[in-house]
């Protein structure tokens, strides 16, 4: 039995491990589901790792290390997964480090689809993963048990997959090895996905140390990871998706046949060579399938749970089947009965009200007289109706569109109607051995969930900091976290005989410049922790409406948590984005003499709203940054709308909160107007306020603003 080279194309026999012509090294399934174990390599059953791990069996070995079921003492002898990493992670710290980072990400995906990540832990000299142990069998298992699948059979799962898959993509999330292996069904039916152990940030663009040493699956991997280039993206983990229902279906994995019976079209879509020429997303290709086969989530008879349906899926559904709907050509599965073309189970129809006279027409065969109607009165009857629902719904468009512009214009930042609590916290980065003090604003009243802000406080800042700020916000319905960056925070110039020269030590370590967005990741974490924990926020934090703010070197940490791409001396590219963050201010960013330079290449990856601000007196207090400079990032950034606010007479410290501008009343309105457009930002792009963004954009904040500064705006 021979297979082909996945890079050369060269015939390579079946116990071959790499391609003689070019050395490529070949993986396939049985590599990867059944290895050959040295039994050396096993942990014993009752084994302890890391004095409160105990092993109770051993699951599987793969590429990355081994999986056993295990449990947790501390925690009352709690169900866990642990994958023991392979010796050359183990021996690797730059991969342990890189690893880590991957492990922060992956523990944010908490979605029913997506087994829960916990830890990265180590015992002795081996790391291990801990991670949420799930009861079932893999996919693959069920395929080599059961064979080919039938539509009905691969929906429910399919669906799922999609679900975890377009959660994880909205968040910046690869996968890069989706496959049969990895996705886990349980007894009843519930699928999830596991293994982002190389997944990445998409709107990032450094390779992980899990991609150079696992390239994926070869059958089910796109052309573009075989090649390892850096161009993967959403479109390779769909390209994935759609080998595996390939395989499902007909027991083969893809071998570039543009169509074969029984396998739907939007699968050959899915895994084109080209990835523009597949789907743009996962919900895309989902909607496909939905279309072409037919295939309901709702659906009785198939097997797991019950899925839901946006109602974009429900639309496209409708849409595509409007000239077939008919009472000879609808199909209504055992067990149900249609209602207004909509199959639902009979017990549901008996439970419901008795349906009055024209309704229950819907459902009676054709009359004698409708029967003898000709066709062309048929169609001219019913397109009368359809033009006169049009017309109505057009009107109610119009007047909605008239109203919406009118309330946007009426929009005011009026004062919050929240009472403010605050807490300090004193949080400890238990990977990096690092203290991230915090304070935190929020609503005292008032069950949410609130939108979330954290903000960044400049050079020799702190999280006391921008306290005129944090109020604000959080009187207006947020929760704003304000942190202490630990080594270039107040307490490094306090003690010092020279503040200045202290300053300027702590701004040229690049330690304490890296750390500020990985505080920001950690905090981010935290936030999740404590909306899921009890105390005061429990439950009142909006995860998925996060934004950043930040002054001065914390509009630096802002840029870079909000995707700025840095360049490194050796030529490569470092960006620490966190795709949790949906919307970003940046007051007077600084900007050294190697950002000016490459500015297209540093802001083209950011690709969420912003509102930047500045002052005509706005000079840096150690110099290299000008009033000028600090608009750059505006007119650098075009991924999504990008508002600038120029203060005139305003200096670099009026935003911190400080009072040195000349006078009480000139600060004061400053701090009033920073309130008003911040909090108008905050509305239109994390709440997804109309008349907050309609005010902003066509004038509203302008005209309040009045002779204090200049507006400008760049909007998708």
């Amino acid at each position: 039995m021979t297979d082909t080279c996945p890079n050369c194309g060269m015939a390579v026999e079946s116990d071959d491990t790499s391609c003689p012509q070019c050395r490529k090294i070949i993986l396939r399934d049985d590599d990867i589901t059944k290895p050959s174990i040295d039994l050396d390599d096993i942990l014993p059953v009752g084994a302890i790792l890391a004095d409160d791990y105990r092993i109770a069996r051993l699951v599987g070995k793969g590429g990355a290390g081994t999986v056993y079921e295990a449990r947790q003492t501390s925690l009352r002898n709690m169900h866990v997964a642990l994958k023991v990493l392979h010796p050359d992670i183990n021996q690797n710290e730059n991969c342990v480090t890189l690893l880590k980072k991957e492990v922060i990400i992956c523990r944010e995906l908490t979605h029913e689809n997506i087994i829960k990540v916990y830890s990265l832990e180590k015992s002795q000299d081996r790391h291990f993963v801990v991670m949420e142990y799930v009861p079932g069998e893999s996919f693959q298992a069920i395929l080599k048990r059961s064979g080919k699948q039938s539509i009905d059979q691969l929906g429910p799962v399919f669906l799922q997959v999609c679900d975890a898959m377009q959660y994880a993509h909205n968040r910046g999330v690869l996968h890069l090895d989706i496959k049969p292996p990895n996705i886990i069904v349980s007894p009843s039916g519930n699928v999830k996905l596991c293994d982002f152990g190389i997944a990445r940030m998409a709107m990032g663009t450094v390779t992980t140390a899990t991609q150079r040493l696992v390239i994926g699956s070869p059958g089910f991997m796109p052309p573009e990871q075989y090649t390892g280039r850096s161009s993967v993206s959403e479109r390779s983990d769909i390209y994935a998706l759609g080998a595996t229902v390939y395989y499902s279906l007909t027991g083969k994995k893809p071998s570039g046949a543009s169509t074969l019976a029984g396998v739907p079209r939007c699968v050959f879509r899915a895994l084109q060579e080209n990835p523009e020429d597949r789907f743009e997303s996962i919900k895309e290709f989902r909607r496909a399938f939905i279309r072409e086969t037919g295939y309901h989530p709702a659906q009785i008879g198939a097997p797991g749970p019950p899925m839901t349906v946006d109602a974009q899926d429900a639309g496209d559904e409708l849409l595509s089947g409007a000239t077939q709907l008919s009472a000879e050509a609808s199909v209504t599965p055992p067990g149900m009965v249609a209602v207004d073309a909509v199959a639902v189970p009979e017990t549901k129809v008996q439970e419901a009200a008795t349906p009055s006279p024209r309704s229950d027409e819907k459902l009676r065969a054709p009359t004698e007289g409708q029967r003898g109607r000709t066709w062309n009165s048929f169609i001219r009857e019913r397109l009368s109706r359809h033009a006169i629902l049009v017309t109505i719904c057009l009107g109610l468009i119009i007047m909605l569109a008239v109203a919406l512009l009118l309330h946007a214009r009426q929009y005011s930042a009026a004062s919050g109607t929240y009472r403010v609590e605050v807490a300090k916290y004193e949080w400890f980065d238990k990977d990096r051995d690092r203290k991230v003090p915090a304070k935190i604003y929020y609503p005292r009243a008032g069950k949410g969930p609130f939108p979330g802000v954290i903000f960044s406080p400049g050079l020799g800042g702190s999280r006391e900091g921008a306290a005129y700020l944090g109020r604000c916000w959080a009187k207006h319905g947020y929760v704003s976290v304000h942190l202490t960056h630990i080594g270039t925070d107040s307490e490094v110039a306090k003690n010092s005989l020279e503040p200045r020269k202290a300053l300027r030590r702590a701004l040229q370590n690049p330690n304490n410049i890296l750390n500020r967005p990985q505080d920001v990741s950690f905090v981010i974490g935290q936030l999740v922790r404590m909306n899921s924990e009890e105390g005061p926020l429990k439950g009142r934090v909006d995860l998925d409406r996060l934004g950043m703010a930040g002054h001065s070197l914390g509009a630096f940490t802002t840029l870079a948590i909000a995707g700025q791409v840095f360049l490194t001396h050796q030529g490569q590219e470092e960006t620490y984005a966190d795709p949790r963050i949906k919307a970003a201010i940046v007051m007077s960013p600084p900007l050294g003499e190697r950002q000016k330079a490459h500015v297209n290449h540093a802001f083209k990856s950011i690709a969420i709203p912003c509102l930047h601000m500045t002052g005509t007196e706005d000079y840096s207090p150690l110099g290299e940054t000008g009033p000028e400079d600090r608009r750059i990032p505006f007119d650098h950034i075009n991924g999504a709308d990008q508002y600038l606010v120029i203060f005139t007479g305003g200096n670099h410290m009026i935003f911190s909160g400080r009072r040195t501008s000349g006078t009480k009343e000139k600060d004061a309105e400053f701090h009033r107007l920073i309130c008003l457009s911040s909090t108008a930002f905050w509305d239109a792009y994390l709440k997804g306020e109309a008349k907050a963004k309609g005010w902003l954009a066509n004038g509203g904040f302008k005209s309040a603003m009045g002779t204090a500064g200049k507006f400008e705006k760049k909007l998708k």
